[in-house]
């Protein structure tokens, strides 16, 4: 559960959450068209027993829980993971269908890319693309890794026996399924990111607050801020830092306003919109996200009043 400490409040800020017998289920806030079909992945922590399972659908978790169709009691798996250590830190498999599925969007990729380049040159190395084949998987995919008394052991079945290029068969289930999940991995970021400016601005508010009952009014500028040691001038470049379009941009902060101005007023937004949208914190303290038209419509209000 350790991981799920350090990520799991990003994951859960974009997803559907609920409790059921004291399990947590998180799940992807839509269901999603990938190259295996629509999934709609599910996380189920069990903070019992230290456990984390997550599954590409509901449907397909469910059926393992049901006790007629175990995971652990399948041929496959068995034989994927015979030689492992009975015991360990973590355990990674992937089924031989969708082992399959991955390598022919490897095969696929493969085929795509330009001939005699050198970016083609090093997939063909790195995963020997010549002896890659959809035949060659039979039991799927296992990786775990046991912290033992000498050290940190990992083992590893590669969904393609060995033919003489070793451990370097198994970077292509891996590299395909890194391939397949960039889009999410890319959501997820987004949101990770629309979460820390979010809370960034509610920070700023705290501040800006303190400053006003103090003074009578925010400040004129945010430099202010540390001028009158409110903030130190490096947390203050965190705190109004967001990132849009690729780069590190600051928020913008509208001043001459107070606590006694209209509480709709835009006190600090983003500077430019993220999917349409930027996110504004208003004289109120409250937070939201509003459509580009409806902003400009909205400062173009406000100005007039000043």
């Amino acid at each position: 559960m350790w991981i799920w400490k350090q990520f799991g409040e990003l994951i859960e800020a974009d997803a559907e959450v609920s409790e059921q017998d004291g399990l947590k289920i998180v799940k992807a806030p839509q269901e999603m068209d990938t190259p295996m079909g629509k999934i709609r992945p599910v996380i189920v922590l069990d903070e019992s027993k230290d456990v984390i399972w997550v599954s590409l659908t509901e449907a397909y978790l469910n059926k393992c829980k049901s006790g007629t169709a175990t995971l652990a009691s399948s041929d496959d798996f068995k034989k994927a993971t015979t030689g492992f250590p009975a015991k360990g830190n973590g355990l990674f498999y992937v089924s031989d269908n969708l082992c399959k599925e991955i390598v022919e969007q490897v095969i696929q990729h493969r085929k795509n890319m330009p001939k005699d380049s050198e970016a083609t040159a090093m997939f063909d190395g790195l995963l020997g693309f010549s002896k890659l084949s959809v035949d060659d998987v039979v039991h799927g995919y296992a990786c775990c890794i046991s912290n033992t008394e000498s050290g940190i052991l990992v083992v590893g079945n590669s969904p393609i026996p060995d033919k003489g290029y070793g451990m370097m068969s198994s970077i292509a289930p891996i590299s395909a399924m890194a391939a397949m999940a960039t889009p999410v991995i890319l959501k997820q970021k987004k949101n990770a990111q629309s979460v820390r400016t979010v809370s960034n601005m509610k920070q700023m508010y705290f501040l800006l607050f303190e400053y006003s009952q103090d003074d009578g009014e925010f400040p004129k500028q945010l430099e202010d801020l540390v001028k009158k040691e409110y903030i130190k001038q490096e947390t203050l470049e965190l705190l109004i830092s967001c990132r849009v379009d690729g780069e590190d941009k600051p928020l913008v902060y509208i001043s001459g306003l107070s606590t006694t101005d209209n509480a709709a007023s835009i006190l600090m937004h983003t500077p430019a919109p993220v999917d349409g949208k930027r996110a504004c914190l208003r004289v109120d303290g409250s937070v939201e996200a509003i459509a580009e038209a409806e902003f400009q419509e909205l400062i173009k209000a406000q100005r007039a009043r000043e």
